[in-house]
């Protein structure tokens, strides 16, 4: 979409253009922090933050007044009631695996299936050799730090494609029960703290290039703040993360009412 209105710009420049200002099916929640501008890529825009909450029509008329350009917006009010899931990939099949997909997509960077090549991608992850012992003793971390929140069930399952294709994997599915409260993207930045104390570090992040021709690794990537990292890394403690999530999300969103 971004690359449509740069189009726009440059060759019709003032050209009123309509927008269907349909909503965001990932919800209007905030979260995350800003993403740094020596990872900016195809996966984040500049300026952009992890869970921005925005529309359609909100997205980009924040994109116009970022990048100073030239473009008529009209919107065009879309009427909820029409409203249908459409799969925006077929990795990400559901809502449930949209609510947690802000977070879960983190776990591209890692060595752990993040549940492609099963049914249930992003809400299901883990790795061949991980134990039941281990899952069950972070599930029952995680059930208590989130309790009544989201919930952590230890699982085995085997991607048919993909990373660890057609190796039994032990793992987890992770369910969000309080969708409003539940911060998607500190809870999986949390997982991925404890996971990776338990595997160790040369273990537990994917090594290589990515996708995208850059020298950032896949964690700057994908996760975009060496602050995050850090503290999956278990450098930076949780107080100090908190902090910066909470003022990131306060200063996204008081820029979106500015």
């Amino acid at each position: 979409m971004f690359g449509l209105l740069r189009m726009l710009d440059t060759y019709y420049a003032g050209m009123p253009v309509m927008i269907i200002d349909r909503i965001n099916p990932a919800g209007t929640r905030i979260e995350g922090t800003i993403i740094q501008e020596e990872y900016t890529s195809f996966l984040g825009a500049s300026g952009m933050i992890h869970r921005h909450g925005m529309s359609t029509g909100q997205l980009c008329r924040w994109h116009i007044k970022s990048n100073k350009l030239s473009i008529n917006i009209h919107d065009v009010t879309f009427d909820t009631k029409y409203f249908q899931f459409i799969m925006p990939s077929p990795n990400l099949p559901s809502s449930e695996s949209l609510m947690v997909y802000p977070g879960q997509c983190f776990r591209e960077a890692t060595t752990l299936s993040e549940g492609r090549g099963t049914t249930r991608p992003f809400e299901i992850f883990g790795h061949p050799d991980l134990t039941v012992e281990k899952a069950e003793q972070i599930s029952q971390m995680f059930n208590q730090k989130f309790l009544k929140l989201a919930f952590l069930r230890p699982i085995k399952f085997i991607p048919v494609y993909h990373k660890h294709k057609d190796k039994t994997c032990t793992g987890w599915q992770l369910s969000i029960q309080n969708h409003l409260k539940y911060h998607c993207i500190f809870g999986t930045l949390t997982l991925m703290r404890w996971v990776n104390e338990m595997m160790g570090y040369g273990a537990f992040w994917r090594q290589g290039p990515y996708e995208f021709d850059s020298n950032a690794t896949d964690a700057q990537l994908l996760i975009g703040d060496d602050d995050l990292i850090a503290y999956v890394n278990g450098i930076i403690d949780e107080k100090e993360v908190v902090q910066k999530l909470q003022k990131s999300e306060e200063d996204w969103r008081n820029g979106l009412l500015s």
